[in-house]
Protein backbone atom coordinates (compact mmCIF):
# COMPACT_ATOMS: atom_id res chain seq x y z
CA UNK A 1 0.00 0.00 0.00
CA UNK A 2 1.12 3.66 -0.39
CA UNK A 3 1.30 5.87 2.18
CA UNK A 4 2.11 9.27 0.76
CA UNK A 5 2.58 10.69 4.60
CA UNK A 6 5.13 8.74 4.96
CA UNK A 7 7.89 9.19 2.77
CA UNK A 8 10.19 11.10 4.14
CA UNK A 9 10.00 8.82 7.55
CA UNK A 10 11.68 5.42 6.30
CA UNK A 11 14.04 4.71 8.76
CA UNK A 12 16.78 2.89 6.32
CA UNK A 13 16.83 6.01 4.47
CA UNK A 14 16.82 8.78 7.16
CA UNK A 15 18.19 8.40 10.64
CA UNK A 16 15.67 8.80 13.24
CA UNK A 17 13.01 10.01 10.89
CA UNK A 18 10.42 11.01 13.83
CA UNK A 19 13.28 13.87 15.09
CA UNK A 20 13.70 17.17 14.21
CA UNK A 21 16.92 17.36 13.09
CA UNK A 22 18.53 20.20 11.74
CA UNK A 23 21.97 19.01 10.96
CA UNK A 24 20.47 16.58 8.58
CA UNK A 25 23.46 16.04 5.82
CA UNK A 26 20.95 16.54 2.63
CA UNK A 27 18.26 18.15 4.08
CA UNK A 28 16.71 18.99 0.55
CA UNK A 29 17.06 15.13 -0.33
CA UNK A 30 12.90 14.55 1.20
CA UNK A 31 9.93 14.18 -0.53
CA UNK A 32 7.55 16.99 0.81
CA UNK A 33 7.47 18.51 -2.15
CA UNK A 34 7.38 15.80 -4.21
CA UNK A 35 9.98 15.38 -7.11
CA UNK A 36 10.83 15.91 -11.11
CA UNK A 37 7.07 16.99 -13.51
CA UNK A 38 5.38 16.30 -9.67
CA UNK A 39 7.36 19.00 -7.50
CA UNK A 40 5.09 21.51 -6.46
CA UNK A 41 4.52 24.82 -7.98
CA UNK A 42 4.03 25.94 -4.29
CA UNK A 43 7.24 25.22 -2.47
CA UNK A 44 8.85 28.33 -2.92
CA UNK A 45 5.82 30.50 -1.60
CA UNK A 46 5.84 27.67 1.06
CA UNK A 47 9.15 27.89 2.30
CA UNK A 48 9.09 31.75 2.72
CA UNK A 49 6.07 31.66 4.52
CA UNK A 50 7.72 29.01 6.98
CA UNK A 51 10.78 31.57 6.84
CA UNK A 52 9.05 34.51 8.12
CA UNK A 53 6.90 32.45 10.90
CA UNK A 54 9.85 31.64 12.23
CA UNK A 55 11.86 34.60 12.13
CA UNK A 56 8.93 36.83 13.53
CA UNK A 57 8.38 33.85 16.29
CA UNK A 58 11.89 33.84 17.24
CA UNK A 59 11.72 38.10 17.20
CA UNK A 60 8.82 37.88 19.48
CA UNK A 61 9.72 35.51 21.89
CA UNK A 62 12.96 35.36 24.67
CA UNK A 63 11.63 31.30 24.76
CA UNK A 64 9.12 28.97 23.98
CA UNK A 65 8.63 25.47 24.90
CA UNK A 66 6.29 22.79 24.49
CA UNK A 67 3.23 23.13 26.84
CA UNK A 68 2.00 19.34 26.80
CA UNK A 69 3.14 16.56 24.99
CA UNK A 70 0.51 14.54 25.16
CA UNK A 71 -1.80 17.45 23.24
CA UNK A 72 0.24 17.79 20.30
CA UNK A 73 -1.73 15.93 17.03
CA UNK A 74 -0.98 14.87 13.68
CA UNK A 75 -3.43 15.55 10.70
CA UNK A 76 -5.53 12.28 9.94
CA UNK A 77 -4.43 12.15 5.83
CA UNK A 78 -2.75 9.83 4.22
CA UNK A 79 -1.39 12.54 2.03
CA UNK A 80 0.81 14.94 3.84
CA UNK A 81 2.48 14.49 7.78
CA UNK A 82 1.80 17.67 9.54
CA UNK A 83 0.37 18.58 12.76
CA UNK A 84 -3.25 19.64 13.65
CA UNK A 85 -2.46 20.90 17.05
CA UNK A 86 1.05 22.00 18.46
CA UNK A 87 0.84 23.76 22.32
CA UNK A 88 3.57 25.87 22.79
CA UNK A 89 4.19 27.99 26.01
CA UNK A 90 5.35 31.65 24.54
CA UNK A 91 7.71 33.54 27.01
CA UNK A 92 7.72 37.52 25.05
CA UNK A 93 10.68 39.17 24.37
CA UNK A 94 12.00 41.88 26.71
Amino acid sequence: MLLWAAANRDPEVYADPEELRLDRTHPRHHMSFGRGAHFCVGAHLARLEARIVLEELLRATQDFTLADRADVRHANSIFVRRLARLPLDLHPAA
